[in-house]
């Protein structure tokens, strides 16, 4: 995934690679959304300094986390492959083969059942 930044650094800017700014001019609804999702991802949320690209890079790895820990779920058979083969949908890394051999076998079961009936 790419980040883009839309604003070049200022003069004013003390590490421009790290988004770390004196004279920020972002909106007060920009720094409330930040600062929900600094709230909300575990190994962020205790610290007080934390520039907006960590915020976004560890939002980042921590979604990624909860979604191997889904896969780890599914394969430990904790929780039913079908619900979570709609969960996953767009999940791209090193699990894909595993997410479509969830959604073949979900597929296959689907027309089983309608030939059933």
């Amino acid at each position: 995934m790419v980040v883009r930044v839309k604003t070049p650094p200022t003069k004013k800017s003390k590490d421009s690679l790290r988004g770390v700014q004196t004279g920020s001019k972002d909106s007060p609804m920009t720094e409330m959304e930040f600062s929900r999702l600094k709230n909300l991802v575990p190994s962020i949320s205790k610290k007080t300094t934390v520039s907006k690209l960590d915020v976004i890079l560890e939002a980042i790895r921590y979604i990624d986390h909860l979604q191997d820990q889904l896969l780890d779920q599914i394969a430990e058979k904790r929780i039913c492959p079908k619900l979570a083969a709609d969960l996953l949908v767009g999940k791209e890394n090193k699990n894909t083969d595993f997410i479509k051999k969830i959604k073949e076998e979900k597929r296959i079961k689907e027309e089983n059942e309608l030939e059933d009936v």
